[in-house]
């Protein structure tokens, strides 16, 4: 069983992230992240990793509702304050992942009638546990409102529809998820994987058609303030489980070429059967290696 999740409750009559809120907003989008500091009035300490829902507070019905989700990643820790109170007092840190633009959440009325256990219309505190046995709730109505909106060019679900623990995070550049250099790259290279040649179309049709990833060639060590993208040189098509391989090394992701060699050399255990997917995997890995 999960850690319990909380509620950041968040009135943008007494403060309005210092006017940074759509620039959070797309920089989850861009980034998948927004790292964020929280005021913490809750008595009870979260554990990092914690499951954190952003909730609006403040004037009406039409105004209230969830409209983030994010993951605590610190310890509380004494500050100086921000606009919500003089003098210092107790935060932590929040990564989101994801933040709706103003106007797009999850509204009262909803949330009532699928999670009745929680007062929705009375939350005021900056972070409140969420009632035992809710969060499967609060994950379905979310799912429900954030699943139409989700772009599908990424196989990731979007954040907040999985529990934590289900999930394994993989950190990206701003680039790789940009969705106009994304089309201009795929125009350019094609949709096959340039480390293993599985192309998604032409083996599930129409349907697959989305699904390869991008993957940014420059290592990030050496992305300066003024780096320009440039999507036919800098990106290329992965598939999801290359793509997955390739940030498995931090900082600098491993090169085409160095997923091309280890596929090739993966081969096979001596004594196992390969099946014909494998096969035709590791030949087109090894006709790559030779380009």
């Amino acid at each position: 069983m999960g850690m319990a999740a909380v509620i950041l409750g968040w009135n943008p009559e007494r403060w309005s992230w210092d006017g940074t809120y759509a620039r959070a907003v797309s920089e989850t989008h861009e980034v998948g992240r927004h790292l964020g500091r929280w005021p913490n009035d809750c008595t009870e300490v979260q554990p990092i990793g914690t499951e954190a829902w952003l909730f609006v507070q403040g004037g009406g019905p039409n105004q209230r509702g969830l409209i983030g989700h994010g993951v605590t990643v610190s310890k509380p820790f004494r500050a100086h304050s921000h606009t919500f109170d003089t003098g210092t007092g107790s935060y932590i840190q929040v990564e989101f992942d994801l933040l709706l633009p103003e106007g797009d959440q999850l509204r009262t009325a909803e949330l009532a009638a699928r999670v009745p256990a929680v007062e929705w219309e009375s939350l005021n505190a900056s972070v409140q546990r969420l009632p035992t046995g809710s969060e499967a709730e609060v994950r379905a109505a979310w799912t429900e409102h954030v699943i139409g909106d989700h772009d599908g060019d990424t196989l990731e679900p979007p954040p907040g529809t999985c529990p934590e623990d289900a999930l394994t995070r993989v950190a990206v550049n701003r680039y790789e998820r940009n969705a106009d250099a994304r089309r201009v790259a795929l125009a350019h290279h094609g949709s096959r994987c340039a480390a293993c040649g599985f192309d998604f179309e032409q083996t599930y049709g129409a349907p697959g058609s989305s699904c390869v990833h991008v993957h940014h060639t420059v290592p990030v060590s050496q992305l300066g303030r003024g780096y320009e993208l440039d999507p036919t040189a800098d990106l290329i098509p992965l598939c999801p489980n290359c793509h997955h391989m390739a940030h498995r090394r931090k900082p600098d992701a491993y090169t085409v070429a160095e997923l091309r060699a280890m596929i090739s050399a993966g081969g096979h255990l001596r004594g196992a059967i390969m099946s014909e997917e494998q096969m035709a995997a590791e030949a087109a890995a090894k006709t790559l290696l030779q380009n």
